[in-house]
C-alpha cells in the first residue's frame, strides 16, 4: 500500500498535501509505502531440561 506525503523542502518536516499542493515550488510529494509485516518464524521445539 502506498500513501501520498508532503514534505517542506527547506527543513524536511511533514506537512499537509493541501499546504504543499498550494507551495510547488517550497514542497515535495512523496509516495511512502507501507512496510510489509515480517513473517514470523516457526517456532522452535525448545529442549526441556529434566
Amino acid at each position: 500500500m502506498r500513501r501520498k506525503r508532503g514534505r517542506d523542502a527547506t527543513n524536511g518536516r511533514f506537512i499537509t498535501l493541501e499546504e504543499a499542493q498550494q507551495r510547488p515550488r517550497e514542497t515535495i510529494v512523496e509516495t511512502v509505502r507501507k512496510p510489509c509485516p515480517k513473517e514470523k518464524k516457526p517456532l522452535a521445539k525448545q529442549q526441556e531440561s529434566a
